[in-house]
């Protein structure tokens, strides 16, 4: 499959918007205008089993399921009694990297951009099936659920084409993926504005925006992004607008590869266990 490039200046058109704000922020570079990113106000500190974890969605108030990058199980994980509840299996060993809830749905990202959706995962009548979409990228690593337009979002990790990383949608009605992305991160043109906000470049730092998890805030309806290997926090707006940057503190975020919300808002940060244990964060807005 072949992205359509003769639609592609308008793409361009939405990261030319987000690389070129006029003025620099004057914010807390540790901090997000909703969230302290570095004080969470709990953290979980999570079994060995999920070390690798690389991705996690709400189930409800109490619950989550995460999926780790080794292993096709997901795991329904209890935040309150911080415990796994139980195992399921979905599929075999392979590089599992994020996971999306749609009511009774759950869909699991491969970093192929293959997505395997576990319908009826709670019960005895479950069913995997599974989907490639053919993403142009070697290396897809965010996925969410977009509930205003009913579609998933895929964010890939490595270039579609030159240094263009791209956000791509997942037609839930038809089951396939929409060639043109949705959205296009040009990054020789987002450091320049990464960097207006306060955020320097430069010797062993380099800029590469190496997308590791993506999901929509429900308080704002913007774009939260991950990049775990810059220890970075993005925030994008639908037009591609960059809105806020913060730095991630490499002691509590060991890498940052899960990213979801509550519906009050409330953010949940997922790290595994590089040089400590895996953990979940919760950060409840300011």
């Amino acid at each position: 499959m072949k992205i359509k490039f003769t639609l592609i200046l308008v793409f361009i058109s939405f990261c030319s918007l987000g690389c070129q704000e006029s003025q620099p922020s004057s914010i807390n570079l540790n901090n997000l205008s909703n969230y302290f990113v570095n004080s969470p106000d709990i953290k979980l500190d999570l079994p060995p089993i999920l070390k690798e974890i690389s991705g996690l969605t709400i189930l409800n108030d109490s619950t989550v399921v995460c999926v780790q990058d080794e292993k096709g199980i997901v795991f329904i994980y209890d935040i309150q009694s911080n415990r796994i509840l139980r195992e399921l299996e979905f599929g075999g060993d392979g590089d599992y990297e994020d996971i999306a809830k749609v009511n009774d749905t759950l869909y699991i990202l491969r970093s192929d951009g293959t997505i395997f959706e576990f319908s009826n995962y709670s019960s005895s009548t479950s069913d995997v099936r599974i989907y490639e979409t053919n993403i142009p990228s070697k290396d897809s690593e965010g996925l969410c659920y977009d509930s205003q337009h009913h579609r998933l979002l895929i964010g890939t990790k490595s270039k579609i084409e030159g240094n263009r990383k791209g956000i791509f949608s997942f037609d839930l009605v038809t089951k396939t993926l929409i060639d043109v992305p949705t959205l296009i991160f040009d990054t020789d043109l987002l450091k320049p504005n990464v960097e207006s906000k306060g955020i320097i470049f430069g010797g062993n730092r380099k800029f590469k925006f190496k997308l590791s998890a993506i999901s929509i805030n429900p308080l704002d309806s913007n774009l939260y992004v991950l990049s775990a290997n810059e220890y970075l926090i993005f925030v994008f707006d639908f037009k591609g607008n960059l809105l806020e940057v913060a730095e991630l503190d490499i002691n509590l975020h060991s890498k940052a590869e899960g990213i979801a919300f509550f519906n009050n808002g409330d953010m949940l940060i997922s790290n595994e266990g590089v040089n400590s244990k895996p953990s979940i964060l919760r950060f409840k807005p300011k």
